[in-house]
């Protein structure tokens, strides 16, 4: 039996009131597992057009993309990537520089590299948060598409394509 009538199966059974929705979650889940479940149930359980089944997809990714995307001084949206982690970096590392050349020509005291030293730390503090954020957001996006993927492969098997004329 493969996966599309085990599925079938288990909606029968749901329909019947055999299982209950949960119950019929989480056999689905076990079936196929994850996320696909999601894109093989709107695609298996009810007769949703493509279009329907992307606008779903999307709308989740919508959502879920909030979580990684912040606001910049103007309030406009901006996705973290590695290379503003990496421009913070540098800002540090030339934060550090003044500070030390500064010290050596002035001949000040340590004491005086503590505040620029603050600053550098919380300057690598931010790259590092902003690489992470950024390599969540890409992960979170690669999932997105696979989704997007399936929905678009489970309506291509779904949908015959009859012979190919020349």
């Amino acid at each position: 039996m493969g996966v599309v009538d085990e599925l079938k199966e288990l909606q029968q059974l749901r329909d019947q009131g055999m299982l209950t929705e949960d119950e019929f979650t989480r056999a689905k889940m076990r079936v196929i597992g994850g996320e696909v479940a999601e894109v093989v149930d709107a695609a298996v359980s009810k007769p949703q057009s493509i279009d329907e089944v992307l606008a779903a997809v999307d709308k989740k990714w919508e959502v879920e993309r909030k979580d990684y995307v912040f606001r910049d001084g103007r309030g406009r949206e901006r996705i973290p990537t590695k290379a503003m982690a990496v421009g913070w970096c540098a800002f540090a590392c030339g934060i550090g520089f003044l500070a030390l050349a500064e010290a050596t020509t002035m001949r000040t005291s340590p004491m005086s590299l503590l505040p620029a030293l603050g600053g550098l730390v919380a300057t690598l503090a931010s790259a590092f948060s902003t690489y992470d954020r950024a390599d969540k957001y890409e992960r979170a996006y690669a999932a997105y598409l696979q989704r997007r993927l399936e929905a678009l492969l489970s309506d291509r098997l779904r949908t015959p394509t009859g012979p190919i004329s020349s």
